[in-house]
C-alpha cells in the first residue's frame, strides 16, 4: 500500500513553441497576475451640482448598442453551431470531467492538442503540428506518481505535450479498478502553476476498466528500464498498454545514458531529453536497435517507466532543493472532492461539526508490514518500537513550539501493519487512528481510497512523522513542510 524508494537490491502553448513552463513564476508559487487597468471612464458633474459620477449614454444610444451586441453575437452563435459543434461538443464533455471537483477552469483546453473527442485508435486524434509525450507505471503507486513527475518535468524540457497514464492497482486487486491522475490531483491548478497544457490518454483514446483489449495498433517506445542496470534484460512490464490496446515495441535507451556506472539504475534528464529531437534520436539509433521491428515513435515519444530518472544525483528527491519537487510535484495538490471526503472523515474522527475546523494534529506513517523483509530473519524485530516513535513525536511537537508556536497534541496513525496487538499499543499511547474496515471505506468510495484518504491526511498534519525508506513518507514530510509551514522527523530501523 505505501511507497518505498526502490533498490537495485530490492527490485530485480500555444501548441509547441508558445507555452512552457516558466520558472520564476513556478518557484514563487503562483503565475504572475496581470493587474487590471484602472477605472477610467470620464466623470461629469452631476446634475444636481454635487458630486461626480460616470458619464452615461443616453437611453436611445445605449438601446442601439445593445441591439447591435445581441445580432453579432447571435451570428457568432450560428457560425460556430455550423462550422464547430464536434469542437463545442467534445470540449463540453471533456470540462464535465475536469470540473469534477477542480478547483477552476482549466487555463489550457483539450480541443487545441487533439482533434476532437476520444477516438479507438490513438493516432486519428493527434494533431500534426503538435508533440507528445507519455510514460507507463508500474511501480507501486507512490513510485508511479513519481514516474509521473518526471513525465512532466520532461515534457517541459522537450517542450512536449504531456499524456498522462492511469495508475494501475499493483498494490491491490485487479477489481480496484485504474484510476485517472484527474481523480486524484487538481490538474486545472497544476497547469496554472506549471503555465503547460495537460493531457491525459482518456482524452485522447476511448478505453474502458478492466478490458484487456486485443492489440490494434502499434507503438515504437524507448525503454529507460533496460538502460538502468546490466539485469533488465526485457523493458519494464506494465498494463497500461494492454488496457489501451497498444502493441509495444522496445528500443532500449543507450546505456550513456546512466547517471553512474553499475550498481546504481539513475538515467539523466538531459540525456533523455535528447531523444526528443532528430539529433539525438539519430544518434541513439546509431548505439542500440530496436528489439523488433518498430523503431521509437516520434509524434508520440514514449518510455516504459521514468522512476530512475534525475539531474544530478540517484534518488534526488531525498533533497530539499530537488527540482522535480520543487518545480513539479510541489504544485501537484489533490482533487478538492478527494480533500472534501478527507475531511469528513478528519471532523469525525475529531469530533467537530462541519462548520468548526479541524484541530491540528501529527500525522503518522509507519510502514511495517513488508518493510520486516528487510529484517535479520524477515521479521519485525529491527523495525521502530514504540519508544522511537514516542521520541519522533516529541520532537515534533517541540520543534512546532519552538519554530510555530504551536502546540499540538493530538497523534494521528496510519500504518499497514495488520497485527492487532500493535494497534493496541498505539492505543495505550493515547494515539488514535482511522479505521477503513469500521468506516467500510473501499465499499462506499472504492479500493483505493483506503490508502488515498491515508495520504491526505499525511498531509494535512501541522506536523508529520514517517518511516526512513519509504517514498509514501518522504512525499508526505515534503508536502506538510511546503504546504503547512510544518514539521518533520522520521522512524529509523535502528533504534534511537
Amino acid at each position: 500500500m505505501s511507497g518505498h524508494r526502490s533498490s537495485p537490491s530490492k527490485d530485480p502553448a500555444t501548441k509547441n513553441g508558445g507555452w512552457g513552463f516558466s520558472l520564476l513564476p513556478t518557484i514563487a508559487g503562483s503565475l504572475p497576475s496581470t493587474p487590471l487597468p484602472p477605472y477610467s471612464e470620464v466623470a461629469v458633474p452631476y446634475e444636481g451640482g454635487t458630486g461626480y459620477f460616470p458619464s452615461r449614454l443616453s437611453r436611445r444610444a445605449r438601446m442601439l448598442r445593445y441591439g447591435l451586441l445581441v445580432a453579432c453575437l447571435a451570428g457568432l452563435v450560428m457560425i460556430f453551431t455550423q462550422l464547430h459543434g464536434w469542437e463545442d461538443a467534445a470540449r463540453l464533455a471533456a470540462q464535465s470531467r475536469w470540473l469534477r471537483g477542480s478547483s477552476e477552469v482549466r487555463l489550457f483546453t483539450v480541443h487545441d492538442y487533439v482533434k476532437g473527442p476520444p477516438t479507438a485508435l490513438f493516432r486519428d486524434n493527434l494533431k500534426e503540428d503538435v508533440k507528445y509525450i507519455t510514460t507507463w507505471v508500474a511501480g507501486g503507486w507512490t513510485n508511479d506518481v513519481i514516474a509521473v513527475t518526471h513525465l512532466l518535468f520532461l515534457a517541459h524540457l522537450s517542450n512536449r505535450v504531456a499524456v498522462l497514464p492511469r495508475f494501475t492497482p499493483t498494490h491491490f486487486p485487479k477489481s480496484a479498478g485504474t484510476m485517472r491522475f484527474s481523480d486524484i490531483f487538481d490538474i486545472p491548478r497544476l497547469e496554472r502553476a506549471l503555465n503547460m497544457p495537460i493531457l491525459e490518454w482518456d482524452d485522447i483514446k476511448v478505453a474502458h476498466e478492466n478490458v484487456s483489449y486485443v492489440p490494434r495498433e502499434d507503438i515504437g517506445c524507448w525503454s529507460s528500464w533496460m538502460a538502468g542496470g546490466e539485469e533488465n534484460k526485457h523493458p519494464r512490464d506494465t498494463e497500461n498498454p494492454k488496457l489501451l490496446g497498444l502493441n509495444v515495441q522496445y528500443t532500449p535507451v543507450p546505456r550513456g545514458n546512466k547517471m553512474y556506472g553499475s550498481g546504481d539504475w539513475h538515467l539523466l534528464f538531459g540525456r533523455l531529453l535528447q531523444l526528443a529531437y532528430p539529433s539525438g534520436r539519430t544518434a541513439a539509433l546509431k548505439e542500440v536497435k530496436p528489439l523488433q521491428k518498430l523503431t521509437p515513435d516520434e509524434h508520440m515519444l514514449c518510455f516504459d517507466w521514468l522512476y530512475y530518472t534525475g539531474i544530478d544525483r540517484s534518488f534526488e528527491w531525498e533533497y530539499d532543493y530537488s527540482p522535480e519537487w520543487q518545480l513539479v510535484a510541489k504544485h501537484m495538490h489533490w482533487n478538492p472532492k478527494l480533500v472534501a471526503v478527507a475531511d469528513t472523515y478528519l471532523r469525525r474522527h475529531f469530533g467537530v461539526s462541519a462548520s468548526q475546523p479541524i484541530p491540528p494534529f501529527i500525522s503518522v506513517h509507519a510502514r511495517r508490514d513488508d518493510f520486516a523483509d528487510g529484517c535479520p530473519g524477515r521479521n519485525a524485530s529491527c523495525l521502530p518500537k514504540y519508544d522511537q516513535l514516542k521520541e519522533r513525536i516529541y520532537e515534533v511537537q517541540f520543534e512546532l513550539w519552538k519554530n510555530n508556536a504551536t502546540q499540538v497534541e493530538k497523534v494521528l496513525v496510519m500504518s499497514d501493519e495488520k497485527d492487532a496487538a500493535w494497534w493496541a499499543g498505539i492505543a495505550q499511547n493515547g494515539w488514535g487512528w482511522i479505521d477503513h474496515k469500521k468506516e467500510e471505506t473501499a465499499e462506499k468510495h472504492g479500493i483505493w481510497y483506503e490508502m488515498l484518504l491515508d495520504v491526505v491526511f499525511h498531509s494535512k498534519g501541522s506536523g508529520f512523522v514517517g518511516t526512513d525508506g519509504s517514498t509514501m513518507s518522504l512525499l508526505a514530510e515534503r508536502r506538510v513542510k511546503d504546504w503547512n509551514g510544518g514539521q518533520t522527523a522520521r522512524l529509523l530501523w535502528h533504534g534511537l
